[in-house]
């Protein structure tokens, strides 16, 4: 289960798993964060990773 925050500040969980569509942003020096936009143009949060 994915859970998206939309800009208004809404939650949006998903079981979607399709790779498509997906990025990895860098937030902060050492964070990375794995999204993907959805079709409605939410961003969904896939993944946290810290280096």
């Amino acid at each position: 289960m994915d859970v998206s925050i939309d800009v208004s500040g809404e939650l949006s969980i998903s079981n979607v798993s399709d790779t498509e569509n997906e990025r990895v942003e860098q937030v902060e020096p050492g964070v990375y964060i794995t999204v993907k936009l959805l079709p409605c143009g939410l961003r969904e949060l896939k993944h946290v990773r810290f280096r």
